[in-house]
């Protein structure tokens, strides 16, 4: 199999899920759906994808452990802001998941590697 970058793990992998957590998180703020799609650039439809677990649900499936990692960072960020500018949220998120190697953990679990062999910017 051929070596993925790292934005295509995080594209295809943490991203989604990343979204799925903010969108479940802001929903229990009580922000509606519309409000939160517009948050985050994306559709109502999408949002509730991510609320019934129609989308992103590989990284909760196959990797329990970072999910809940990625779950505790949101929490931890985000706390109870619905003013929070979710694209830096997202890209703050990202550099720290990065950090802890969670995108390397996820990569070699769902693809089934013992090494990440993520190739870096």
């Amino acid at each position: 199999m051929p070596e993925m970058l790292r934005p295509e793990i995080e594209y295809w992998y943490v991203v989604p899920f990343i979204r799925k957590s903010i969108v479940k998180n802001l929903r229990l703020l009580g922000l509606p759906q519309k409000e939160i799609a517009f948050m985050l650039n994306i559709t109502p439809s999408a949002v509730s994808q991510y609320m019934h677990n129609k989308r992103a649900m590989i990284v909760e499936k196959e990797c329990p452990e970072e999910a809940q990692k990625i779950n505790w960072f949101i929490e931890k960020k985000l706390g109870n802001r619905k003013d929070a500018n979710l694209f830096v949220f997202q890209v703050e998120l990202l550099r720290e998941l990065e950090k802890n190697d969670i995108i390397c953990n996820v990569h070699k679990k769902i693809e089934h590697f013992d090494e990440c062999g993520v190739s870096r910017f």
